[in-house]
């Protein structure tokens, strides 16, 4: 596990765990492997084409990695919303933001991308950085929301017949990415 990662990781994270929407209470929680099972069924219930869907390897491969996984679960603790961590260097990209259908206009994928910035900046990484497909406006307008902006449109890294946005935000001042 990187130090970075263990930064995120190990981050004391109380403070923003509990919240309250009007549709009800939430908490805010780091995944692990055994919530693997919970991960895959919430990407089948979004029924999402606008992300590359991740196999149940792929989820416990990034994890046991060392990468990390923010989630949303409701007051029943089911699992509504999830985000992947990846860090690398004095980067943190946000991936896969996804939220369970019956709980979409919640802003519950804005609290995740508002989270997840509030603890790289905390961990002291220098840059925070997400790719949504051009063709998927609500992503696009959260990550803006959350004061990201997009510094570039490429070909998507998993899907080449896809374009995405490159979103991208500094988290200390005077850093420059390359």
């Amino acid at each position: 596990m990187s130090s970075i990662h263990e930064g995120l990781q190990g981050h004391d994270i109380t403070h923003i765990q509990n919240f309250n929407l009007a549709s009800g209470a939430y908490r805010l929680v780091w995944l692990g492997i055994e919530d693997v099972p919970c991960m895959v069924a919430l990407q089948d219930r979004t029924g999402c084409t606008s992300i590359v869907p991740r196999t149940v390897d792929y989820y416990y491969t990034h994890l046991f990695t060392g990468q990390g996984a923010l989630g949303i679960r409701d007051s029943a603790g089911t699992l509504v919303a999830q985000a992947l961590v990846k860090n690398e260097d004095d980067t943190s990209l946000l991936q896969n933001v996804l939220v369970d259908p019956q709980h979409r206009g919640q802003k519950l994928s804005s609290h995740l991308i508002m989270q997840w910035l509030d603890l790289v900046k905390e961990s002291g990484i220098s840059f925070a950085q997400a790719r949504v497909r051009i063709d998927n406006h609500s992503s696009l307008h959260n990550f803006l929301a959350c004061g990201m902006d997009i510094t570039q449109t490429i070909p998507s890294p998993e899907d080449s017949r896809h374009l995405v946005h490159v979103m991208s935000k500094v988290m200390k001042e005077g850093y420059r990415p390359l």
